[in-house]
């Protein structure tokens, strides 16, 4: 059976009310254990994850989206979830703008290192001739290079 929809993430944040507030309400429309956790660090430092779907849900979490308006001030660092909903697929990235940018960077190099060995020999000389030049210009990567 095929989800119409699946969240799953984590994030560090400041131990506030509205953080708790809006986690306990999250958790109200979780069955089961397990899919919502909270643990804490220290007293100021709480660790999100999060891991449902349609299965383990009362309903479509539409509040999902407010749930990490309300908590993305708090965010120590960066916050990633995973989303899915009837085939289409995003991720959501809450945090410190720096941080943000960082987790991006890591996880497009590890995406690049894992597709690096399907490259043909001429597709692989075509992308190190582009960094060269990317490099050389000063100039920041476009989204996808020219052939």
């Amino acid at each position: 059976m095929s989800c119409d929809y699946r969240i799953q993430g984590q994030a560090t944040v400041r131990n506030t009310r509205e953080v708790m507030d809006a986690v306990n309400q999250l958790a109200s429309h979780v069955l089961g254990e397990d899919h919502v956790t909270v643990t804490q660090i220290d007293p100021n430092t709480l660790e999100l994850s999060i891991d449902y779907d349609d299965i383990t849900t009362i309903h479509t979490p539409a509040h999902f989206g407010g749930f990490l308006d309300t908590i993305a001030p708090a965010v120590i660092g960066c916050g990633v979830f995973a989303i899915e909903t009837s085939g289409d697929t995003w991720t959501e990235w809450i945090g410190e703008d720096q941080a943000i940018k960082e987790s991006k960077s890591r996880m497009a190099l590890m995406s690049i290192k894992e597709m690096i060995g399907d490259l043909l020999p001429e597709d692989s000389a075509r992308c190190m001739q582009y960094m060269r030049e990317q490099k050389s210009s000063g100039g920041a990567l476009p989204s996808a290079p020219s052939s």
